[in-house]
């Protein structure tokens, strides 16, 4: 009797250490992240060269994994329905 429970309070325990796990909010990385694209000028106004550059990246973006897609999968599978 003594050995059942000696049993159940020990895994019960282990049960509430392993549910409640410790955190310390000073570990951990910090990466301080910044604002990569800026398509105004210095003094506020816009920058449309810098706007239409942009847009063209992303167009070039967005085609070359249209192509890419094309590529490795055929142009025959895009339209295919498939269940």
């Amino acid at each position: 009797m003594f050995s059942k429970t000696f049993a159940l309070f020990t895994f019960a325990a282990l049960y509430l250490v392993s549910a409640s796990p410790f955190v310390d909010r000073r570990a951990g990385i910090r990466i301080p992240l910044q604002k990569r694209s800026n398509i105004t000028n210095t003094d506020g106004t816009a920058n449309v060269e810098a706007a239409i550059a942009q847009t063209v990246r992303t167009i070039n973006k967005h085609r070359q994994n249209l192509i890419n897609l094309e590529q490795n999968v055929g142009n025959d599978s895009f339209n295919e329905v498939r269940n």
